[in-house]
């Protein structure tokens, strides 16, 4: 912790998937972690990250920064874009996962909760095209972005969109 950074690497050519690597942030170094894999976000001992729409998981040591076993698939349909690095999901300090999952219909996705047993739960707020939700380290609000309408703040305990940087979603 504190000296290092996970990473995805994309290629600029784009002619290999992303990979995951981990750099050291005093040298500038780093190697690679994961193939075909991106969107890398530490919790609880495990690395999380997408891999063609299925969240996985990895166990890590932050002491070693290195994997300890395998990567194994925790949830699929999760939308993410996984060839240039980008998903839509986030983990709190806690463990608990908020995502964005895969719809076809991109103006009617929804945010849904994922404790660590797998349980998954809609989160109470009006479908729309949500997208790179991230949670605040205690849990309790989910920033995300609204495609054509800005950033907004949702406070997850009572439902309400608390801050916003254009009113809440859908104008009111």
């Amino acid at each position: 912790g504190g000296t290092s950074v996970l990473m995805t690497i994309v290629m600029t050519s784009f002619k290999r998937p992303a990979a995951i690597g981990i750099a050291d942030l005093g040298s500038g170094k780093h190697r690679e972690l994961l193939e075909d894999a991106a969107y890398p976000r530490y919790a609880r001992g495990e690395v999380l990250f997408t891999r063609r729409g299925v969240l996985m998981a990895a166990p890590f040591s932050v002491e070693r920064r290195e994997l300890t076993g395998p990567a194994v698939p925790r949830l699929n349909g999760v939308l993410d874009r996984s060839d240039v690095g980008l998903a839509n999901f986030d983990v709190s300090e806690s463990g608990t996962l908020v995502y964005v999952p895969w719809d076809p219909r991109p103006d009617q996705r929804s945010l849904v909760w994922v404790n660590r047993s797998g349980k998954v739960e809609t989160i109470k707020a009006t479908p729309r095209a949500y997208a790179s939700p991230v949670l605040s380290p205690d849990g309790t609000h989910v920033a995300v972005l609204v495609d054509e309408e800005g950033a907004f703040l949702l406070d997850l305990v009572s439902g309400a969109w608390v801050q916003s940087v254009h009113g809440t979603p859908g104008g009111g």
